[in-house]
């Protein structure tokens, strides 16, 4: 019987051993499943909470919309750019209304006011310019002469590209990227100052921004900036704003708005939201419709 104790005993340590690697194994699964569980919560709460911020900032669209429509002007939203901070649930709202006639209509605007644009945004070679400028037109007009002075569909094959000019107006800012001498840099920097949507053919100097401002024919810097400080001023003491004289210019704010919302959840998440706004005709729809779309963050 002593002879067999020692066989006993090892088998009893082998059980041990299988039972604690066993139990180790167990718990190994069971963090596994935790940790997972875990991450998968984290998952779903951030998506809960981007879900939450695009609704507040689509929200915001709809506090714009409202502001717009107000008949009584103490109340009544100008768009002039300027941030009204909003709370709707837990977000806070950043929102701002720019009147799109403050921006250069690709499909309406002269030669010298889209080579301003150009030049504005930092294209020096004014021969460069010359030959772009000549290609968005070419692009957007379907006049018989102008296809007939402007870039064939085989002067774009040779330039490396297998379609041709529109020879219609441009459907959007995003066409540009396919003219013949546009760079995708280029485009990132004359993105802000131009649109399709204000149908003017100059700008509103009241909403325009700076770089804008700067693509006006003949103005210098120091004018600009001399007019932007009058224009706060102004905006300051609840005044009108001044009036810039300078060639380019149009007569008024147009019918089409941009709005810019952007929603920051208590975690510091931030949801953004553009969208260019045009009055609604049709009865029983709300004041404007949305023809433009584009979220910003919240990834």
């Amino acid at each position: 019987m002593n002879a067999g104790a020692p066989g006993l005993r090892r088998q009893a340590g082998m059980a041990l051993v299988l039972v604690l690697w066993v139990i180790t194994l167990l718990a190994v699964i069971a963090a596994s499943f935790t940790l997972g569980m875990r991450r998968e919560a984290g998952t779903i709460r951030h998506m809960v909470e981007v879900a939450e911020a695009r609704a507040a900032a689509e929200a915001g669209v709809r506090f714009a919309m409202l502001g717009l429509t107000e008949s009584d002007e103490e109340l009544a939203w100008k768009p002039d750019g300027r941030p009204r901070q909003l709370r709707f649930g837990d977000a806070t709202l950043v929102i701002r209304v720019r009147s799109e006639s403050g921006r250069v209509d690709i499909n309406h605007a002269p030669p010298e006011l889209i080579d301003g644009v150009l030049r504005a945004a930092g294209m020096e070679d004014g021969g460069a310019r010359a030959a772009l400028v000549d290609s968005i037109l070419d692009w957007r007009d379907p006049s018989p002469l102008r296809r007939a002075a402007g870039l064939s569909e085989a002067d774009y094959r040779a330039a490396g590209l297998d379609y041709g000019p529109r020879n219609e107006p441009f459907l959007g800012v995003e066409e540009l990227l396919l003219v013949p001498g546009m760079t995708p840099d280029l485009y990132r920097r004359i993105r802000p100052m131009v649109t399709v949507h204000s149908r003017q053919a100059g700008i509103d100097a009241t909403s325009a921004d700076r770089d804008v401002l700067l693509a006006l024919p003949g103005i210098d810097a120091g004018e600009v900036d001399a007019f932007l400080e009058r224009r706060e001023e102004a905006r300051e003491q609840d005044l009108p704003d001044p009036a810039l004289e300078w060639a380019g210019l149009g007569g008024g704010g147009g019918l089409a708005y941009s709005v810019e919302a952007v929603a920051r959840m208590p975690s510091g998440l931030e949801q953004g939201l553009r969208v260019v706004l045009m009055p609604e005709t049709a009865a029983g729809r709300e004041p404007y419709r949305i023809v433009h779309y584009r979220l910003e963050g919240g990834a």
